[in-house]
């Protein structure tokens, strides 16, 4: 059976590879919460990568076991996925932040 791509829920925390971000990015899979779908047929998928890098400027986040977020760190890269890569295996869905938590990150990030 053929893998499909589709739309993510902003609040939503995957692991993901690398391949999926229009731009590069040193790690290859990472994870990034998602903080809004964009027109999907071109502009893609609004995510912030995240870091255990405590002395990034961004949002905190705490360490959440269940989303595969095993130590603190920030919320701290805005960047753009490829909506047409958008499916497993290359994405993973891993859970949702709390509601207050995705909107420091929105608001941090303008969207």
């Amino acid at each position: 059976m053929a893998r499909k791509p589709y739309l993510p829920n902003p609040g939503d925390v995957y692991w993901v590879e690398a391949v999926v971000f229009y731009d590069y990015d040193p790690k290859p899979r990472r994870p990034v919460l998602v903080i809004g779908v964009l027109r999907p047929t071109s502009e893609g998928i609004a995510v912030v990568t995240r870091t255990t890098d405590l002395a990034s400027n961004g949002v905190y986040s705490a360490a959440d076991p269940s989303l595969g977020l095993n130590k603190p760190g920030v919320w701290v890269y805005k960047k753009y996925a490829r909506s047409s890569l958008w499916m497993f295996p290359l994405v993973k869905r891993r859970g949702a932040v709390s509601v207050a938590e995705l909107e420091a990150v929105k608001a941090r990030f303008s969207l």
